[in-house]
């Protein structure tokens, strides 16, 4: 599995509904990788 995506998984257990941008988002959505060297996410309170 991609590191990111791993990462991502434990941002989501950790903070809860988490809405992911960026890299990763095109990824999860389309399964279409793309360089990236972070992690871009909102949290709505």
């Amino acid at each position: 599995m991609n590191p990111y995506i791993e990462e991502a998984v434990l941002i989501t257990q950790d903070l809860g509904d988490v809405t992911f941008v960026g890299a990763v988002a095109v990824f999860l959505h389309t399964k279409k990788s793309r360089e990236s060297q972070d992690l871009d996410f909102v949290v709505a309170e």
